[in-house]
């Protein structure tokens, strides 16, 4: 079950919970309405750990990104000199 699945479930079950008077919650239902709402807690913290992960992927794919525009704009800059490098190795293409 994913993370916002079970948040949901357990904000939930919270309200449930937290809906009922005072009065006719037993010590059994305040306990286990501190339960759910530790897990939701766990379940929040999670949840944050996961987009800090997802962002800082983004960071690094923009950051390849970025190298791999300025490899291939060198590339492009160096064409002319990387083309007579090439034809260098026609004698070899039967080859390769």
């Amino acid at each position: 079950m994913a993370i916002e699945d079970k948040l949901s479930e357990s904000k939930q079950k919270l309200r449930e919970t937290i809906n009922l008077p005072e009065c006719e919650k037993s010590s059994f239902v305040m306990e286990c309405e501190k339960q759910i709402m530790e897990k939701i807690v766990e379940y929040v913290e999670e949840k944050n750990q996961l987009v800090e992960q997802l962002e800082s992927l983004r960071v690094l794919e923009r950051e390849e990104d970025s190298e791999i525009t300025k490899i291939f704009s060198g590339k492009i800059f160096n064409f002319d000199r990387e083309t007579d490098m090439l034809n260098k190795f026609e004698i070899y293409q039967d080859i390769i």
